[in-house]
C-alpha cells in the first residue's frame, strides 16, 4: 500500500467516524423531540418537560465528552501519549474532566430535584436518549455495511 493510499484511507477512516458522530447527535435531537412531545401527548406536561429535560443534560454531557475526547485523539495523534501540558499527562487532564462531568451532571441533577417538580420516570427516560441513538444509529449502520459487502 502506497503513502497516499494509506493517507486515503485514514482520512476516510476520520470522516467515517465524525460522520457516525453527527448522525448519532442528529437522531438523537430528532428522539428527543419524539420522546418529548409523545409525552406532552400521552402523559402530561410535567413528564414531558422531565424528558426534555433529561435529555437536554444527557445531550449536553455528550457533545461536552465529543468534544474532550476529539481533543485527546488530536493531541495523542500529534505529541504521542506522553506528551505533557504545564507539567501535567494530558491524560490526566481528560480523567480529570471526565469526573468533573459527572459531578457537574450530578449536581444538576440533584438541584433539578431539589428545586422543581420533576417526573423520575421521564427524566430517566431523557437521559436513556444519547445511549438509545448511538445503539440504533450503530445498528442501522452496521446493517447498511453488511449490506454492501454481501
Amino acid at each position: 500500500m502506497t503513502d497516499a493510499m494509506k493517507s486515503r484511507s485514514g482520512r476516510s477512516s476520520k470522516n467515517d467516524e465524525l460522520l457516525l458522530l453527527q448522525m448519532v447527535e442528529r437522531f438523537n435531537l430528532i428522539l428527543l423531540a419524539l420522546l418529548t412531545a409523545g409525552g406532552w401527548y400521552f402523559v402530561d406536561w410535567l413528564f414531558s418537560q422531565s424528558v426534555l429535560v433529561g435529555g437536554a443534560l444527557s445531550s449536553g454531557s455528550f457533545f461536552w465528552m465529543k468534544r474532550t475526547a476529539m481533543r485527546f485523539a488530536h493531541h495523542a495523534a500529534t505529541q504521542g501519549d506522553g506528551g505533557q501540558i504545564n507539567g501535567k499527562s494530558f491524560s490526566t487532564g481528560f480523567a480529570v474532566k471526565f469526573y468533573a462531568r459527572l459531578f457537574v451532571l450530578a449536581f444538576l441533577l440533584l438541584l433539578l430535584n431539589t428545586q422543581f417538580s420533576m417526573n423520575a420516570i421521564g427524566l430517566v427516560i431523557g437521559l436513556s436518549t444519547v445511549i438509545l441513538s448511538v445503539i440504533i444509529v450503530v445498528l442501522f449502520r452496521g446493517r447498511m455495511i453488511f449490506q454492501e459487502n454481501m
